[in-house]
This record gives C-alpha cells, sequence and structure tokens, in this order.
C-alpha cells in the first residue's frame, strides 16, 4: 500500500509549503482592506429632473455635497436609485423612459442616481443628479459605494434581497 507512505508525505509538504508563504484573507491577493478608497474627485453633473441645471457634486469627510453645501451624511440616506432613462423626448424613446442601449446609446440618455434622504429639519426627501458620459457615471458611482459601504444593488419586482 503505497498511498498509507503517501498521504502523510503529501501533508507534511502542505504544512511547509503554508508556513514558507504567507497568511492571506479569504481573498488572498484580491484583499483591499476594510473599505474602498474615495477618489476625491468633484463630479460635473446635472442635478433635477426637470432642466439641465449644473451642480458640482464631491464627498468629503462623511458628507455627499452638491454646490458646496451643508450635504448629506451616509446616516441620513434612505434609499439610492440608479437608472438609464431619457432626459428629453427623442426618437429612440420618451422623456423618462428606459434608454435600450444600441452601440454606445442613444443621444439624450441619462445615468440617474436618484436619493431618498432625510433632510436635517427630519423630513423625507429625493434628489436626483445625472450624468450622459457613462465613464463619469461609473466613477461617481464607485465613489458613492465607497461612501456608503455598501455596493448598490438593482431592486425591483423580481429581485427579492435577503439578508
Amino acid at each position: 500500500m503505497i498511498l498509507r507512505g503517501f498521504l502523510p508525505a503529501l501533508a507534511l509538504t502542505g504544512v511547509f509549503l503554508g508556513a514558507a508563504f504567507p497568511a492571506r484573507a479569504d481573498l488572498g491577493a484580491a484583499e483591499a482592506g476594510p473599505r474602498q478608497e474615495l477618489s476625491g474627485r468633484k463630479y460635473e453633473a446635472w442635478c433635477g429632473t426637470e432642466e439641465n441645471i449644473e451642480c458640482t457634486v464631491e464627498f468629503s469627510g462623511e458628507r455627499m455635497i452638491v454646490d458646496g453645501g451643508k450635504g448629506i451624511t451616509v446616516d441620513q440616506l434612505k434609499n439610492v436609485l440608479t437608472s438609464q432613462k431619457f432626459f428629453r423626448d427623442k426618437h429612440e424613446g420618451v422623456k423618462g423612459s428606459q434608454c435600450k442601449w444600441l452601440g454606445l446609446g442613444p443621444a439624450g440618455c441619462h445615468v440617474y442616481f436618484e436619493f431618498n434622504y432625510v433632510s436635517s429639519d427630519g423630513s423625507n426627501r429625493w434628489a436626483t443628479v445625472r450624468f450622459m458620459n457613462r465613464k463619469v457615471s461609473a466613477g461617481f458611482r464607485s465613489d458613492l459605494e465607497a461612501w456608503t459601504g455598501e455596493p448598490l444593488r438593482n431592486i425591483g419586482p423580481a429581485v427579492k434581497i435577503v439578508e
């Protein structure tokens, strides 16, 4: 029975190899630490849903700030909805309808980030930040996830969140 002598030798080899390489977290070399870092970038966006109101959004300290205002903390944030919708009526779709990306995407399609939050006076409020540039919106999403400490998840009638 050659296997009887082989198995203990194999186990001993595993112990030596384990000692030779440093221990890593559960995701090994992919482990980035406790939290994704913010980029420090200021985002030029459009705010609101009715007009193209230019605004600047940044994550500073523990706050998301629009146009240098007071901003909100993560604790004030109740929900974030993301979608890709038409901002204006176009031949590809009607304002507010979901975009159907064809190639690089139709003109007039914006990436919406809709924030439901509790204002400093305790009222329930909604705010919208939009981007037409998908690369910029991807950077904003990454910073938003770093700021909240949570990934944004798709939620809808067919998606059930179980925790």
